[in-house]
């Protein structure tokens, strides 16, 4: 017996803790669970039907703002991939044309003359080194040609050189602008997202904890199970539970 009233206690105990919540907190909060509930302002005859209704709709436009803000994510992210190839093929192109030059130096004046113009070796393969050499091979070019003649019939034009050369730096400079802006975009579009997780938390936890409790008013204790919220449905890692099948 001292057992089962030990059990009869503590459930007491269980509910004055909510009955005390509700009168000194939630009571005390009742202009800002308005405002969640009723963002037009609270209906002058409001009924429980008004209120059930208000708690599906004050939930589902959380849902409705997370999935907004995770498609406009999605969607910055396919954004980007374009700005990336175009960066990539840009510096590509830019070693192309810096090796190009270097043939057409070097088959004019000789390897001897590509140090000058700094077109010994490989060109770097992207980034700030590639666009720095580039601009320095620039500067030189559109010095103008050596004062060594060149070899018979391999004259070459150094304005033209620089042209395509300048060209090509340019397309990259501007894939590299265009791929920081994607990277700033895709970074708000981030925070953005992120921003609707606390606040979908919050209505879910507490639109989910009222639904199931009043299912377990009416009766409902297995729908009531279904929708009460866990930690897990909380964090997005499993959904709720199926509904049984409906009753004819």
């Amino acid at each position: 017996m001292a057992d089962e009233t030990k059990l009869v206690a503590n459930r007491q105990a269980a509910a004055r803790a909510v009955v005390s919540a509700l009168a000194v907190h939630a009571r005390g909060k009742a202009d800002m669970i308005e405002e969640a509930l009723f963002p037009g302002g609270v209906p002058r005859a409001l009924t429980i039907g008004g209120l059930i209704d208000a708690l599906g709709d004050a939930l589902e436009r959380r849902a409705q703002a997370i999935g907004d803000a995770e498609r406009a994510l999605v969607a910055e992210h396919a954004d980007d991939e374009p700005a990336r190839t175009e960066r990539d093929e840009a510096a590509a192109a830019l070693r192309d044309a810096i090796t190009g030059i270097a043939h057409s130096v070097s088959g004019a004046y000789g390897d001897a003359m590509l140090g000058r113009y700094r077109l010994a070796g490989a060109p770097p393969d992207g980034g700030d080194l590639l666009i720095n050499r580039a601009g320095i091979i620039l500067g030189r070019l559109e010095a103008g040609a050596p004062r060594e003649p060149a070899r018979r019939g391999r004259r070459v034009d150094f304005g033209d050189l620089a042209e395509e050369l300048r060209e090509a730096l340019e397309r990259l400079q501007r894939a590299l602008g265009d791929v920081k802006r994607e990277e700033r975009e895709l970074q708000g579009a981030q925070s953005a997202r992120d921003a609707q997780l606390p606040e979908f938390e919050r209505v879910y936890g507490g639109v989910a904890s009222i639904a199931s409790g009043l299912l377990e008013l009416a009766g409902e204790a297995d729908l009531a199970e279904r929708v009460k919220p866990t930690v897990r449905r909380r964090a997005g890692l499993e959904p709720a539970a199926p509904e049984g099948p409906k009753e004819e």
